[in-house]
């Protein structure tokens, strides 16, 4: 959850928190606790679960209570949100939406390239053909028409399978390919600095299998099956992490129900400053 320090240090709730240590202790866990629910920036309006969730005693949280839940608003869905918290996590689905943007473009990008390259090799196998067949003179018509059977013209030529080289860097897009795999296979993150290290060790260790026809595929394959340790995930039995995208669209629901309430309230308010500006509406 990112933290705002000047904001926060310009705050009511930070001169709540230096004059009460303690408060500011509970405010804080909330709000660390709201971020990691469904939807984001929410919490339950149950006085066990606040008191637990801000690690506070129950029989304090009775009296510390509306100084704690200082900011925070009960929508219509009948949890409390806070305003700040909502709006970062709302940030951070952006962010997230725009790096997945990125993502594909580069992916089209490199299958592009891929294409093209096929297309250049088919486009050379196509001359060579052209050119033997003309040198061979007008009476060779028969042997030209054999070769053609023999040697498609739009089959690309074969890659020779080549060692990972010594000087080899994991490309950034081979980075974000990898979890991109997991994503779509529902498999948790991984470490892919320590994955992309490993990969490296096993392939230039070995001395025997050690050439591949395509690094890039032997990658993903390899993220596939990696163990998740990394970003913060267990690899405990029976542990299943919450996706980090319910994450955010819960964050997203959360911002637009904040929104949709104070909306209300302000239509309510205007509706009433008309009627005192009007006088009371007659029948008929």
């Amino acid at each position: 959850m990112p933290i705002e320090v000047d904001r926060l240090r310009r705050s009511k709730a930070w001169l709540i928190a230096k004059r009460s240590p303690e408060i500011g202790f509970y405010m804080i866990n909330l709000w660390m606790s709201s971020w990691h629910e469904l939807p984001a920036s929410s919490l339950e309006d149950d006085d066990i679960v606040l008191a637990d969730a801000a690690m506070c005693e129950p029989r304090r949280w009775a009296k510390v209570r509306d100084v704690v839940l200082r900011g925070w608003i009960k929508c219509s869905d009948g949890r409390l949100y806070h305003s700040v918290v909502a709006e970062k996590a709302t940030e951070a689905w952006s962010r997230k939406q725009a790096q997945r943007q990125r993502t594909e473009a580069a992916r089209q990008a490199r299958d592009s390239r891929r294409a093209q390259n096929v297309t250049m090799s088919v486009t050379e196998n196509a001359t060579e053909d052209v050119t033997e067949s003309k040198g061979q003179g007008q009476g060779q018509g028969q042997g030209q028409l054999e070769k053609k059977k023999s040697s498609p013209v739009g089959e690309p030529k074969e890659i020779r399978p080549a060692r990972l080289p010594r000087n080899f860097s994991m490309p950034a897009e081979w980075a974000a390919d990898g979890q991109d795999a997991r994503q779509r296979h529902e498999l948790p993150p991984i470490d892919v600095a320590l994955e992309a290290e490993k990969f490296c060790n096993f392939w230039w260790s070995k001395s025997r299998d050690g050439a591949k026809q395509d690094w890039y595929k032997t990658w993903i394959n390899w993220c596939l099956n990696a163990k998740s340790t990394g970003n913060g995930v267990a690899n405990g039995a029976g542990h299943k992490p919450t996706p980090v995208e319910k994450l955010y669209e819960g964050a997203y629901r959360a911002a637009h129900a904040f929104a949709a309430r104070k909306q209300a309230e302000e239509g309510d308010a205007r509706k009433r400053a008309d009627i005192e500006d009007d006088g009371p509406l007659l029948d008929g």
